[in-house]
């Protein structure tokens, strides 16, 4: 297997609430493991914060061009996933979470999902990181990285 790398940043821009912030989609015949996803926090003020990474009812229409994964080895192909911070269609929350954390911040904050057996996304599935309770600033942003096994 191949290991597949993307960074993302997802500006806030004063989206308070309930909102998605990364997700990724698979094609019709490639399915990826997802290994850790890290993320920072960036907000400029103290505020709860709570993330979860569940699968949506629906997916989201990404806005392309969409962040493509970029291998280890330039070798071997990239599967055909889609990775999307930015939708003419969001998805939908999920109705469960995968993985939730919550925490207090003052200005920044970071954090780690690690699925140690890989968290596997079939072909045509979705799984999303969807900010449950967000802070209203201007100011926030969420930068991310993810590493993936395909």
């Amino acid at each position: 297997m191949a290991r597949f790398h993307v960074s993302f940043t997802r500006f806030m821009g004063g989206a308070s609430g309930s909102v998605p912030i990364f997700d990724v989609r698979t094609s019709a015949t490639d399915y990826v493991s997802l290994l850790h996803l890290d993320m920072e926090l960036f907000c400029g003020s103290s505020s709860p914060v709570a993330v979860g990474l569940g699968v949506p009812a629906t997916p989201g229409v990404v806005r392309l061009p969409a962040s493509p994964l970029l291998s280890e080895d330039a070798a071997v192909p990239t599967p055909g996933v889609i990775i999307g911070t930015d939708w003419t269609t969001p998805p939908t929350i999920p109705a469960k979470f995968i993985r939730r954390c919550s925490i207090y911040t003052v200005l920044t904050a970071q954090w780690r999902l690690v699925f140690p057996e890989g968290l596997k996304i079939a072909p045509s599935s979705s799984v999303v990181l969807w900010g449950i309770t967000l802070p209203n600033t201007t100011a926030a942003r969420i930068d991310g990285n993810a590493e993936f096994d395909g």
